[in-house]
């Protein structure tokens, strides 16, 4: 059975946002530092039994290598 829920939306920071800062205060409604150092550019959340995952592709770690850190026991459920 599907329902009618409002329409919400959960932005994913992309290739052209260059300011992870900025994104953070453009969307103050999204989860802050589920996975540390990646401030609101990486989010899970759950609706029902879905788990949806937003990942910050971009982020580059102290040697300057861009890494995917899923150190959130949220995001790995």
């Amino acid at each position: 059975m599907i329902t009618t829920r409002s329409p919400c939306t959960y932005p994913a920071m992309g290739n052209h946002e260059d300011d992870p800062e900025a994104f953070g205060k453009a969307f103050p409604h999204l989860p802050n530092e589920q996975a540390p150092g990646y401030g609101r550019t990486a989010y899970s959340f759950d609706d029902g039994n879905a788990r949806f995952i937003t990942l910050n592709t971009d982020h580059e770690d102290e040697d300057g290598n861009y890494v995917i850190s899923l150190t959130s026991r949220r995001a790995r459920g």
